[in-house]
C-alpha cells in the first residue's frame, strides 16, 4: 500500500474543499466523482503543474524529473520487485535505472574488501 505524504494530503484537501467545489460550480455538475473531467489539454495541465512546483522548487524541470525523484525515493522505503509494481515498469532492469549510488555504502565495502587496505 502506497503512503500519502502529508503535503500531498494538504494539496488533495485543497482540491477536494476549493478547487473541486469551484469546477462544480463553473460547469453546472452535479457528480460524486472527486476528478472532474475537464476539455483542457492534458499538456496544458502539466504546464500548469509545473508551474506550480516551480513556484516552491526552482530546481524542478519537467514532469519526468518529478516522475525519477518519485521512484528513487520509492527505493529508499520498499524493495525492488514493490517499486517496480508501483512504477508500472514491466521489466525490473527499467526499475534498476533508478537505483541511486550510495557512495558511503560503496566506499565502505572498498574499504571492507580491497586486498591492499
Amino acid at each position: 500500500m502506497l503512503t500519502l505524504e502529508l503535503t500531498v494530503f494538504l494539496e488533495f484537501l485543497e482540491y477536494i474543499k476549493e478547487i473541486r467545489e469551484e469546477i462544480l460550480i463553473r460547469k453546472s455538475l452535479e457528480t460524486n466523482r472527486i476528478f472532474i473531467p475537464n476539455n483542457a489539454r492534458l499538456g496544458n495541465i502539466v504546464l500548469a503543474i509545473i508551474k506550480k512546483l516551480k513556484s516552491y522548487n526552482q530546481k524542478v524541470n519537467n514532469i519526468h524529473q518529478i516522475r525519477a525523484s518519485v521512484i528513487a525515493n520509492w527505493l529508499k522505503q520498499y524493495n525492488l520487485r514493490q517499486v517496480q509494481v508501483l512504477a508500472g515498469h514491466r521489466y525490473i532492469s527499467s526499475t534498476e535505472r533508478y537505483l541511486q549510488d550510495d557512495l558511503e555504502s560503496l566506499h565502505e565495502i572498498v574499504n571492507n574488501f580491497h586486498p591492499i587496505i
